[in-house]
């Protein structure tokens, strides 16, 4: 059985908060910045006392902490290393979360981390070179002193609220029995406590949608999905100022703006669906009516296999929600390899076919084009949002996986590692294609563009492939020709500036060329017999006589071995007409 305190015993649990409650000041914090473990401990031991089991309640995990960095409520570390104004935020978001929704607190600390912190600090960034560091024009510590100590001010009137609402219990059921009278005087406590509690939430709940710029339950863009609420005043649903949150009466009207998808679920099944802007009137009577908007028509074939209308023998069910989720596009998703991705390098021209590996980085987006999947499969009951962080680390490594096959598919396509930048259409296709099952069939989910920053290779597998190239570019006699022209005339000069001598230096030069392989003169007249056949391929009707005087001509043809020009081998000149070499005899 339960036990019940008295009304003493109460009064001396609320004097034993008075230890436990104490938050440190600015000055008390550490000199030196931390890492994550640190902070983790460091908190644990300066505040652990606020929480609801002192010494066994976890303050924050590291985990939570990188939720916090990724939700922008906290700013992100240094090196791996937090200062002191994460600390501050830390505190602020602790005590916060407690009675508010992230989203909410969110609302809450932004202004004053906006009027604290630069954009630059705020996101992480470093100040670019040769400009001047700006500054915040307010001290985040300073603030925190200032709510600090009116905290520590206040603490003593909060004791004596609580104190009184101890003693007003202590006036009620006194007919009572007195073995009931104790625990009915603790339930008395716990009401009016209770009531003090919830009339100082819905005050800040309604203060912080009043400061709210906007009235969109999606206005975030990280925001996937988010479940309505019925509200007085500024509704979302329900007509009435009264009755069961988890009860939709008939009549409601649930408001659905631009870009959103609203579902009803009953008992965790979804019921019905408009993606149409405009007020739903909600009518459990009627069969569902399945308004899909932009969406696809597979939605209503989803909904035919997932999404049902409930009976309950006439009653209405038990619980009931309403989910608006985010159809529009979701953008600024970064991704990056920490690992090279294999890539195929196809050049037909020079019969270049090898694996290479590339690194790449950039961002792609995704729409959900099937709410009724995301919901059932994804985010399910969700009590207030989901957001994309939660499922945007194994989006990245889906995505990171099927970047192999789909970079295998554009290399089929002749499309070249450094141009993949330029074809991001084609690579959108084919992750999508990839990702059909895992993300459109069982998420509803599907990339809308896929960006690509930088994706480069190795300077050994570039290096690769540039030799390659060079290589089978001189496959062509006239390439190779041009190639050698160069390098001698490059041998040439080196030779007149020998130390030894220019004699020495052509004698050199002469051996080379005496060593052996193709000259000039058999390199361009290769070329010129390529393509002189080019130009006579098909051409099988020609006079005998005209092809042995053709061939005769070129059988009579010699050529400069420095610059590659043509002459009569029956009748040479001295010199080349072109370049004035001397012409050997």
């Amino acid at each position: 059985m339960a036990k019940t305190l008295t009304i003493d015993e109460m009064h001396e649990l609320l004097e034993g908060l008075e230890t436990n409650y104490h938050l440190m000041h600015s000055d008390e914090l550490p000199e030196l910045d931390l890492y994550m473990d640190q902070v983790v401990t460091y908190l644990w031991d300066q505040i652990g006392g606020l929480t609801r089991r002192p010494g066994e309640d976890k303050i924050l995990t590291k985990t939570m902490i990188n939720n916090y960095t990724k939700a922008g409520l906290l700013n992100p570390p240094d090196k791996k290393k937090y200062n002191n104004d994460h600390l501050v935020s830390l505190i602020y978001i602790y005590m916060f979360k407690n009675f508010l929704s992230i989203s909410d607190v969110k609302a809450v600390l932004d202004p004053v981390r906006e009027a604290c912190f630069t954009e630059e600090e705020r996101e992480g960034k470093a100040p670019k070179k040769g400009e001047e560091e700006k500054k915040a024009p307010l001290e985040f510590t300073k603030v925190y002193d200032v709510i600090r100590g009116s905290l520590s001010r206040g603490k003593k009137e909060l004791e004596k609220n609580i104190s009184e609402e101890i003693d007003s219990a202590a006036e009620t059921f006194e007919d009572a029995d007195t073995s009931l009278r104790p625990m009915l005087q603790q339930f008395a406590a716990v009401c009016r406590i209770s009531a003090d509690i919830y009339m100082k939430k819905l005050f800040l709940e309604r203060l912080i949608d009043a400061s709210s710029d906007s009235d969109s339950t999606t206005d975030n863009s990280d925001l996937l999905m988010v479940r309505g609420e019925k509200k007085k005043g500024r509704r979302l649903f329900g007509s009435g100022n009264h009755g069961d949150d988890a009860i939709i009466s008939n009549g409601s009207v649930i408001a659905v703006a631009d870009g959103q998808c609203m579902l009803i679920v009953e008992q965790g099944k979804v019921v019905e669906l408009c993606a149409e802007p405009g007020e739903f009137v909600w009518d459990s009577s009627t069969e569902p009516s399945i308004f899909t908007g932009s969406l696809s028509d597979s939605v209503r074939e989803t909904f035919k296999n997932i999404g049902k209308r409930i009976s309950f023998g006439g009653t209405a069910a038990k619980d009931q929600r309403v989910y608006y989720i985010n159809t529009r596009e979701i953008t600024g998703c970064r991704y990056g390899t920490a690992s090279p991705v294999p890539f195929r390098v196809v050049d037909r021209n020079i019969g270049l076919d090898v694996d290479i590996s590339v690194r790449c980085f950039g961002e792609y987006s995704f729409r959900i084009t099937d709410p009724i999947l995301f919901y059932t499969n994804v985010a399910a009951n969700v009590a207030d949002a989901y957001r994309r962080d939660e499922i945007d680390g194994q989006l990245k490594t889906e995505l990171l996986t099927a970047l192999q096959p789909a970079f295998a598919k554009i290399s089929a396509m002749g499309i070249r590692y450094s141009e993949v930048p330029a074809h991001t259409a084609e690579a959108a296709d084919a992750l999508n294609e990839q990702l059909s099952k895992k993300w459109k069939e069982l998420r509803g989910i599907e990339i809308v563009s896929f960006g690509v920053s930088s994706i480069t290779a190795s300077e050994e597998d570039e290096k690769m492939i540039k030799d390659m190239q060079k290589s089978g570019a001189l496959r062509d006699p006239s390439m190779a020709a041009a190639t050698l022209a160069a390098a001698q005339a490059d041998a040439m000069r080196s030779a007149a500036s020998n130390k030894n001598g220019a004699a020495m230096g052509f004698m050199g030069l002469n051996m080379a060329g005496q060593a052996g392989g193709a000259n000039l003169g058999q390199l361009y007249g290769m070329a010129a017999q390529n393509g002189q056949g080019a130009q006579n391929s098909g051409a099988q009707a020609a006079p005998q006589s005209g092809a042995s005087s053709q061939g005769g001509a070129i059988a009579h043809k010699k050529f400069c071995t420095n610059c590659g020009t043509p002459y009569d081998a029956d009748n040479p000149p001295r010199f080349c007409p072109n370049c004035g070499s001397k012409i050997e005899q």
